[in-house]
């Protein structure tokens, strides 16, 4: 998944809803019910992001616009052990969840749960833990 973010610093700017984001020519939707003119946030899920392969980034806000181009570095991710698969829960219902990682202890993990039918712009619960914890 690749998220964007534009803030704007001061009110006499353009709304922040207004900027686009762009990744190798793909426009980034902005998530309408997660953004406000001060805050926007942008997400494409799917986004297909591999290893060295090389990305151009955009921004537009108004007569500005910034960009940027990079290769992409490997990511070792977290593994979750625990729940397995498409576990389901009842809200309010305590939910354990344990990780893996490859390369010793990470820095910390965030962890996001989604609805169930995938239509919704934010996740139900979103939290960013140490990494020490499980």
């Amino acid at each position: 998944m690749f998220t964007a973010y534009t803030g704007r610093i001061d009110e006499s700017d353009p709304s922040a809803r207004e900027s686009a984001w762009s990744v190798n020519g793909t426009s980034i939707p902005m998530l309408a019910t997660a953004s406000t003119a001060d805050d926007a946030l942008f997400a494409k899920a799917g986004f297909g992001y591999a290893a060295g392969e090389s990305y151009t980034v955009s921004v537009t806000l108004g007569d500005r616009s910034a960009g940027c181009a990079f290769v992409a570095p490997v990511i070792t991710w977290v593994e979750i052990t625990a729940p397995q698969g498409e576990a389901f829960f009842a809200p309010g219902e305590p939910l354990g969840v344990t990780w893996r990682y490859e390369e010793g202890t990470p820095a910390g993990v965030y962890l996001e749960v989604w609805p169930e039918d995938g239509e919704s712009d934010l996740p139900l619960y979103r939290v960013e833990l140490e990494g020490t914890q499980t």
